[in-house]
């Protein structure tokens, strides 16, 4: 199924830059360069996903006016997660903390 929809997506794709004009396609291929393409994306993503949203601790379902986020990564990269309550919002911060550390103990190999 995932395959179907995957090939689906990229015979979409395909025909839109098939029939674009000269314009078009450096106009497709700035906005990859610069990034606003996938900003498009990830809006359209984010969109889907505000409909439905869940804890990624607990994976109970979300009440929007009463959840806890957290924006987190480099800064470009900046990810938001939704947590339902403060104990789940605090167990995400101290996994995200170990896996820190432990990047860390294994760059300097101990």
């Amino acid at each position: 199924m995932v395959k179907i929809i995957n090939e689906k997506t990229a015979d979409k794709i395909k025909e839109i830059i098939n029939y674009s004009d000269f314009e078009e396609l450096k106009f497709l291929k700035d906005m990859v360069e610069k990034g606003s393409f996938m900003k498009i994306v990830e809006s359209r993503i984010e969109e889907y996903e505000s409909h439905r949203k869940i804890c990624p601790v607990c994976h109970s379902e979300l009440n929007a006016e009463e959840s806890f986020v957290l924006y987190f990564g480099p800064k470009g990269l900046r990810k938001k997660a939704h947590f339902c309550a403060l104990d789940c919002l605090d167990y995400f911060v101290t996994q995200l903390n170990e896996q820190r550390k432990k990047r860390l103990r294994n760059k300097t190999g101990n």
